[in-house]
């Protein structure tokens, strides 16, 4: 392999990872709008709830409320899909990382590198 297909492979590894890290990134904002969008429908959810019941109103009848809960269940999907997502693309990305490093090792076996290493932490010790 030339050094040119070296840096190629390794230039394309590092943007794989940079965008996979992009991509969870995008992800984990995406969860945090969602977690504050349900934390803002709750905060709503529990005024109508307490006026519901100051009005000696049947909390289960009202449409409004039924709607937020339907609208927090809504959240919470997106919120675990998205968890979900990031942990895929890390288990790529680690998957990814796994590969390109045995290819390296395997690259370093065969210069002898390794032998070098460990040769000279015995001359260093003797």
């Amino acid at each position: 392999m030339s050094v040119a297909d070296e840096l190629s492979e390794i230039a394309g590894f590092f943007i794989r990872q940079a965008g996979g890290i992009w991509a969870i990134l995008k992800l984990k904002i995406r969860i945090i709008g969602f977690s504050n969008k349900r934390s803002g429908i709750l905060t709503r959810l529990g005024e109508m709830t307490f006026r519901a019941i100051q009005d000696n109103r049947l909390v289960a009848a009202d449409e409004g409320i039924i709607s937020m809960v339907e609208e927090i269940r809504r959240a919470e999907l997106e919120i675990s899909g998205a968890e979900e997502a990031i942990n895929v693309k890390k288990t790529e990305l680690s998957e990814d990382r796994g590969i390109f490093k045995e290819r390296l090792r395997g690259g370093s076996d065969g210069s002898g590198k390794n032998d070098g290493n460990s040769g000279g932490g015995e001359s260093n010790g003797a």
